[in-house]
């Protein structure tokens, strides 16, 4: 039972630090909208990396970003958070496979075996925090941008961060 348990785990941790991975590389982060009429439409996409603009005849256009000095604070920091949120979960994932109980390396106790999983399992939910914190900063940031009443209201931005946050409630 503790064994399946371990696998279970293992197999969740394993399927979010892949949600956080595809998160990492989505341009999907924020969508601008600017749909003045159906023949001159215009979708602008912004991820942590890049930003493209596409239009309702196909057209799609990115640009990674030039520099990475001259990049907003919150963008820098949530490139930063979800950079370390992969290396945990990965490191994670090496010591999850390295405690459980159905793996035998030399003559490991149990309890060792135990406490390396229980490691394992406390670096996935560290990998998880990490993204939650990046990912609810991004939407604070994109949030507080969209009512501010300086901005022009012809735009309509949309949060995507769904798929960010469904990876954090695996892990």
């Amino acid at each position: 039972m503790a064994a399946g348990l371990q696998v279970a785990g293992l197999v969740l941790g394993l399927v979010s630090w892949c949600l956080q991975s595809s998160c990492t590389s989505s341009q999907l982060w924020k969508v601008r909208s600017q749909a003045e009429s159906i023949s001159s439409s215009q979708w602008q996409y912004e991820g942590l990396w890049m930003s493209c603009a596409a239009t309702s005849l196909g057209s799609v256009q990115c640009h990674r970003f030039k520099t990475v000095l001259g990049l907003p604070v919150h963008l820098q920091t949530c490139r930063a958070l979800m950079i370390l949120s992969l290396l945990v979960g990965l490191a994670a994932a090496i010591v999850s496979v390295l405690g459980l109980k159905c793996t035998k390396i030399g003559r490991t106790p149990e309890a060792v075996k135990d406490q390396i999983a229980l490691s394992g399992g406390v670096m996935f939910i560290l990998s998880g925090v990490f993204t939650l914190i990046a990912v609810s900063w991004f939407a604070a940031k994109v949030i507080h941008d969209f009512y501010d009443p300086l901005r022009p209201t012809e735009t309509a931005d949309d949060v995507m961060l769904v798929l960010d946050h469904v990876s954090d409630d695996v892990s």
